[in-house]
């Protein structure tokens, strides 16, 4: 009961924030259903704090656990392992540690609060053009990438994505 009261006040805080502009082993499923938004976790989820922390908080100083809000801008489209998180303005990369969960590859659009590990990351210039195929860019928007891309990250124990018509996660 307490996860859902957290995640109520938590989705109460996203929309705010975000109306405001301030921008293994896998699962095959959803863990579970709450108020319309499916958990994703290879474990159940604890929401460490009522206050979303936005991408442009985290920095190198940053060590333990961030909660995050925003819309999915896009997803891996080979198996839902990582998807990039908006608020308008700026994006964060969420993966998951040792691949443990997946989520949906449709979930494009969809609302999302993420629970997990902040850091800032530089790409190189081949892992940014893997990711950008992954994410189905078009060759020309993969050749434009000439230059390291600095990147927040974060490492995701835990994903709730909004909404209904979610297809289920990669199965390995």
């Amino acid at each position: 009961m307490m996860r859902r009261q957290n995640l109520c006040a938590g989705t109460a805080a996203a929309a705010l924030t975000i109306a405001l502009g301030l921008g293994g082993c896998a699962t095959t499923a959803p863990t579970g259903n709450y108020a319309g938004w499916s958990h994703y976790s290879a474990s159940p989820a604890v929401i460490h704090s009522d206050e979303p922390a936005m991408p442009y908080q985290l920095n190198y100083d940053q060590a333990g656990p961030v909660y995050v809000t925003g819309q999915v801008k896009e997803v891996c489209q080979k198996k839902g392992c990582w998807f990039v998180l908006t608020d308008g303005d700026r994006e964060i990369r969420v993966k998951f540690k040792d691949y443990a969960f997946f989520v949906p590859m449709n979930a494009n659009g969809h609302m999302a609060v993420v629970e997990g590990w902040g850091n800032v990351n530089v790409l190189d210039v081949e892992w940014a053009r893997h990711l950008a195929e992954e994410a189905g860019k078009s060759q020309a928007e993969i050749d434009a990438i000439t230059e390291p891309v600095p990147t927040y990250e974060i490492e995701a124990t835990s994903v709730y994505i909004s909404g209904s018509g979610l297809d289920d996660p990669f199965d390995p």
